[in-house]
């Protein structure tokens, strides 16, 4: 699974993150994770992105 452009929502706002998760072939074990932090997503961007209001 990847998720470029995922949030998380903090009492400041949303903050940006992305990461990438990888199982095995069985799909019941991950293989490799990794995440990147970014920085805080912009007020304007809230509506675009879908999050919700409160």
């Amino acid at each position: 699974m990847t998720a470029n452009g995922a949030a998380y929502k903090t009492a400041r706002g949303w903050i940006d993150v992305d990461f990438k998760c990888t199982v095995n072939t069985d799909v019941d074990g991950i293989t490799a994770f990794s995440f990147a932090v970014g920085g805080s997503v912009p007020k304007s961007q809230w509506q675009a992105r879908r999050f919700p209001r409160n």
